[in-house]
């Protein structure tokens, strides 16, 4: 299921200094092809959440990730710490100067929860540097995150998180 992320701005909203970390997300896509990259990033997500739920079901925990990393994804992985509160999981996305926003897809199983970025839209017209903007993007979950593993599409890896989920 794709999730759609709550906008919060380029500030921390309250966040920064408060204990709390987030992670910073490159988004994916700056061209006519960011829908072609987020059909993509959605295909490659389904991939990692079956991989590492297939894995889930054996009795020893994984060495290595289940799935190799797909370096012909735009973007860049997820990097850092991810914000966990509740059903709430908050992250740093960065997009071009010309994006119209960033976008954090979220695709839930009963035992993996993967996060993969792209870009919302392009503006047309004028000239586009290749400066990057950062933009808080908070996306809610159907359920709390618990012993589920929380995955970055592009690298198929775990994601380091703090904040801990409601019983």
């Amino acid at each position: 299921m794709t999730v759609k992320a709550e906008r919060s701005g380029a500030r921390c909203a309250g966040l920064c200094g408060a204990g709390v970390t987030v992670a910073v997300l490159t988004a994916a896509g700056c061209d006519a092809g960011a829908k072609d990259a987020g059909d993509a990033l959605r295909e490659r997500a389904r991939e990692v959440a079956a991989a590492w739920d297939e894995r889930a079901v054996t009795a020893s925990p994984p060495t290595r990730p289940p799935v190799a990393p797909n370096r012909d994804l735009p973007g860049h992985p997820v990097r850092g710490s991810i914000a966990v509160e509740g059903l709430r999981v908050t992250v740093i996305a960065v997009r071009g100067a010309c994006d119209t926003g960033a976008q954090v897809d979220v695709l839930e199983t009963r035992r993996s929860v993967v996060l993969s970025g792209s870009v919302e839209g392009h503006q047309d017209g004028g000239s586009c540097t290749k400066q990057a903007k950062q933009q808080e993007v908070t996306v809610r979950l159907e359920r709390p995150l618990d012993e589920r593993h929380l995955l970055d599409a592009r690298t198929g890896r775990p994601l380091r998180h703090k904040g801990a989920s409601p019983s």
